[in-house]
């Protein structure tokens, strides 16, 4: 089993616990905490700055970088972003980012410059159909083009991904390959939205469940295509050290498991112990269950 342990990081403080950790890669850099408590956006230069550092201080490891993801649970108040009966199924990640072109060309601008050396791939959040993930690649392409006008460096070697967090998204994921170069399935809010459950109301925990059938037929029908299509897929989000869903996440095929660093290490030893043929089986066997209970007996 090749299963790369990597660690999520919120900005340069978090890349020595990363080394401490012993990931092997980040697998989401979250870069919205640079937005975040403040007056005002960060400059490209400010941002260039941050995200040339992280860079540098990686020392070429590999790095998953999501572009701006605010909405929901995190505000900014100098986005002066209107009331949503419903923030989580509003303007937020990628929409927000189409509403505010300036917004996220600065940030397209600073992560291609600082990246011009780097390993990393860029990472674009609560994408629900193609479109946007076409519309996003076109900013990109854009962006590229006016820093080739204006003679400043960038990068050309970087991957492209999406995160899969939406069921309409992960039921077109045979589409989707055909146009990146890795999938990370966000466990979090693929959940929240297969369930119809908010994540941080803990009234609904019961219906908030990981062991939901609808939720891990989409996880193993994403895993799969993937690895038929040769597309690197990970898993990010809270479940991603779960010790129980491991197993069916290895057997389903995942390539990459992405976490808090505290958890890298335990999680390496749970993988260790783990039979790769036995995880299938697991996989075959959960896909027959037909409710929540049924899966549970199978760990």
């Amino acid at each position: 089993m090749q299963i790369t342990l990597a660690a999520n990081i919120s900005g340069p403080d978090d890349v020595t616990t990363f080394f401490k950790s012993d990931a092997e890669a980040v697998g989401l850099y979250r870069t919205e905490f640079l937005f975040l408590d403040r007056t005002a956006a960060p400059t490209e230069d400010e941002q260039f700055s941050v995200y040339k550092k992280v860079f540098d201080n990686l020392n070429g490891k590999h790095i998953l970088i999501r572009t701006l993801d605010i909405g929901g649970d995190k505000q900014a108040s100098y986005l002066n972003m209107k009331f949503e009966e419903n923030p989580f199924l509003g303007v937020r990640a990628i929409r927000l980012c189409f509403q505010r072109p300036d917004i996220f060309k600065t940030q397209l601008r600073a992560l291609l410059r600082a990246g011009s050396d780097a390993s990393w791939g860029l990472m674009f959040p609560m994408i629900s159909q193609l479109e946007e993930l076409q519309d996003a690649k076109t900013i990109v392409t854009q962006v590229q083009q006016e820093l080739r006008d204006e003679g400043v460096s960038f990068s050309t070697k970087h991957q492209i991904g999406v995160m899969i967090e939406i069921p309409s998204a992960a039921w077109m994921i045979d589409v989707f390959t055909q146009h990146v170069d890795f999938v990370s399935i966000g466990t979090n809010d693929l959940l929240q939205y297969t369930c119809a459950a908010d994540r941080l109301n803990p009234e609904l925990k019961a219906v908030y469940n990981p062991f939901n059938v609808g939720f891990l037929r989409q996880i193993q029908h994403v895993l799969t295509t993937c690895k038929k299509q040769h597309v690197s897929a990970g898993i990010c989000g809270s479940l991603s050290h779960h010790p129980d869903l491991l197993q069916f996440f290895i057997g389903c095929g995942v390539s990459e498991l992405s976490m808090t660093a505290q958890h890298i290490l335990k999680t390496r030893a749970l993988i260790a112990g783990l039979n790769a043929a036995h995880c299938k089986q697991l996989v075959q066997k959960i896909m027959t269950c037909t409710t929540t209970a049924e899966v549970k007996k199978c760990f």
